[in-house]
């Protein structure tokens, strides 16, 4: 069982004793009694090295997950939703600079993966042979000289040359950053900060982007049979295989070396996209590959080493649901990390088997070869970088224009369109927070504050500072039965070793929290004939986000003027990875919508025209009312009486 969440089961067993209890009691709610400088009880913290367990999937909840991952993946590395011009644009590729060799040639090669933003690399293609040929995507890893390195340990144009007169075309393309692409973006020091996470903005995100459009070149070349498509690499280029494999079927085969681990995920910024492991590791990612063919090829020498015994088992179960356990094979080399001549070997004997139908694969031996010089396979050694090529920084100002334009042209017009986005978006929505069902490892933070016997409605208030007293004595008197949750920070060192690639973040743990408050308070009172959920006191824009994934009948929100028109103030109280990208406030008030949603303190930096017209889209213009500033005379809680008595 994945460590996390049976920490989560336990805490939720300890805390629903505890919340039995406590709901009992009836207590006034003041900052006293509920101090914001207490500290939330936090998930064990994750990274890169926590150990991993795979749980005992069946075929039917595997299929589920998968599928869930799939998504998962698709935010955390900015690839949701899917938007064509930014996604799919042109390729504009340009292949050159042929040279011939006996069996096989090489050329230079580049494309537009992103506009602006070139995949460089080489094309090695069988010569003497007749095609069309399958088409094997070659990702490198964090080799000294990247695509060009040609040591005893690994070499890239050795295994190229070899694939080539075996009869593959092979596109062999730099991690961004290095060689070619290093004219353009810096790996190591790629921006990877709170704004970039925001917009799902990632170098993993844009190496995955590098390899979808590898496929897309592959499959325009007339030599290469689109509908055979491999993928191998080693090391970081393993992690680059596995998740390419994971999110695009167009992969047949598949070779991850030295890469698939339970205890060690990847270390590099390149591997490490935000929200991407909190609930998941790289066997599950693996195992997506199922019932495709999967070769795992492991070492003695670094983190691979349990492969025989734990990672390939794992895996190998969910081909066993598939009845295809003849489709995956692990073959462990005794040698330090590599992709050396033995490694190359067993991928060719794999690949050969699949693809090339060979009765006897354990003949495709790797035969010698001669790489070129660097000036012969660097793309941009004899030409210029195409004059309109994008740096880091303009690189994501262009990925930020164009997710705000995937946000803009799904903005419904009519109901069917409505559904759609609550459908789409919200399921983007829902992944930004990782909220995960049955995760209610808080609710003992919740309290009842005031119970009438009479009570037919109840409230949750929802606060992160300051005094609930007022508001609380109001509702009371409507004879409200009111409870409350107070968000608390966990005071967490949030700033190394990748956090939130695999930990939630406040924000996202108060999500759950409020939907964890409001299904108790639903189990309390299963007669109560609606629940009014209220988000004051720094709570509010947590509190919308949140809010249409819940049970609640009305949401009352008090915006405090935060400026969603800018990523500031976002990463000062929203810091949730791809937020942005997945339509923050938007997607949440499309999501609220037709129930009754009151807006308060909005200023003029909130999206509230977008919320105003999807309610009237959706034929409820009343049901929403947003208010930019509270008149002097009228108090927060006089304004929240008022509207839930004209309901």
């Amino acid at each position: 069982m994945n460590i996390l969440v049976f920490w989560l089961m336990l805490c939720y067993a300890v805390s629903a004793i505890a919340q039995s209890d406590q709901l009992e009691r009836n207590s006034t709610v003041t900052t006293e009694n509920h101090p914001t400088e207490t500290l939330r009880l936090a998930p064990p913290l994750q990274d890169v090295n926590t150990v991993r367990q795979f749980p005992g999937y069946n075929r039917r909840n595997w299929e589920k997950v998968a599928q869930n991952l799939r998504t998962h993946i698709l935010v955390s590395t900015g690839q949701y939703p899917y938007f064509a011009p930014m996604a799919k644009a042109a390729l504009n590729a340009q292949v050159f600079d042929r040279i011939e060799r006996e069996d096989y040639t090489v050329e230079k090669a580049y494309f537009e993966s992103y506009p602006g933003f070139f995949c460089t690399g080489n094309l090695y293609r069988p010569r003497g042979k007749e095609g069309p040929f399958p088409g094997i995507i070659s990702p490198h890893g964090h080799w000294d000289r990247g695509r060009l390195e040609n040591i005893e340990r690994g070499s890239i144009p050795g295994r190229c040359i070899n694939f080539a007169r075996q009869g593959y075309v092979v596109f062999s393309y730099d991690m961004a950053g290095y060689n070619d692409s290093g004219r353009q973006v810096e790996h190591r020091s790629f921006p990877s900060g709170t704004r970039e996470g925001l917009w799902g903005i990632s170098l993993m995100g844009l190496q995955l982007q590098n390899a979808i459009r590898a496929i897309d070149f592959l499959q325009t070349l007339p030599d290469v049979d689109p509908d055979q498509i491999g993928c191998t690499g080693a090391s970081g280029g393993g992690t680059q295989t596995f998740m390419l494999m994971a999110i695009d079927d167009r992969v047949k085969v598949a070779a991850p070396v030295n890469m698939i681990s339970a205890h060690m995920q990847g270390g590099c910024l390149c591997e490490n996209s935000p929200n991407l492991r909190i609930d998941f590791s790289n066997m599950e990612i693996g195992a997506m590959m199922a019932p495709r063919p999967l070769l795992l090829v492991s070492a003695t020498g670094d983190w691979t080493k349990d492969t025989p015994t734990v990672e390939y088992p794992a895996i190998r179960s969910i081909y066993q649901h598939f009845e295809a356990t003849e489709r995956i094979h692990q073959v462990q080399i005794d040698a330090e990390h590599n992709y050396n001549q033995a490694s190359r070997e067993a991928v060719y004997q794999w690949f050969g088997k699949w693809f090339l139908d060979q009765a006897d694969p354990s003949t495709l031996k790797e035969t010698d070869f001669e790489v070129e010089a660097d000036e012969a396979l660097l793309a941009f050694s004899r030409r210029s970088v195409p004059y309109h090529a994008l740096d880091d920084e303009q690189l994501i100002q262009s990925l930020i224009h164009q997710a705000k334009a995937a946000i803009e042209c799904r903005k419904p017009t009519d109901v069917a369109g409505l559904e759609t986005f609550q459908s789409e978006m919200g399921m983007g929505l829902s992944h930004a927070l990782a909220l995960q069902d049955g995760l209610d490892a808080a609710v003992n933070l919740l309290q009842k504050v005031s119970v009438e016997p009479t009570a037919i409605e109840a409230a949750l208030i929802v606060y992160q500072n300051g005094d609930i007293d007022s508001l609380v004595k109001q509702l009371d008197q409507h004879q409200l039965a009111v409870f409350a949750l107070p968000l608390q920070p966990t005071g967490r060192d949030t700033g190394s070793g990748f956090f939130t690639t695999y930990n939630r973040t406040d924000p996202a743990l108060w999500a759950q929290d409020i939907l964890s408050a409001l299904k108790q308070i639903h189990q309390h009172l299963p007669e109560i004939s609606a629940i009014n959920l209220i988000g004051i006191n720094g709570a509010g824009p947590i509190t919308m986000l949140v809010a249409g994934f819940s049970v609640a009948d009305r949401v009352i929100v008090d915006v405090e003027h935060f400026d969603a028109s800018s990523d500031d103030a976002f990463i000062d109280e929203l810091p949730i990875p791809s937020l942005r990208r997945t339509g923050d406030f938007r997607t949440a008030g499309a999501l609220i919508a037709p129930k009754p949603l009151l807006l308060l303190n909005t200023g003029q930096q909130f999206p509230t025209q977008w919320v105003a017209d999807l309610y009237s889209v959706a034929g409820k213009p009343d049901q929403f009312t947003s208010l930019p500033e509270l008149a002097d005379s009228i108090q927060l809680e006089t304004q929240i009486i008022n509207w839930l008595k004209e309901l």
